[in-house]
């Protein structure tokens, strides 16, 4: 089923993204 695979890679991105973010935002707070 590739929906499902797409929906699992988008899952992964949208992990990955707000881990950047937070590692971005907390650089930023010091």
């Amino acid at each position: 089923n590739p929906k499902f695979e797409y929906a699992n890679m988008v899952e992964d991105i949208k992990e990955k993204v707000s881990s950047e973010m937070e590692r971005f935002f907390h650089e930023n707070e010091e």
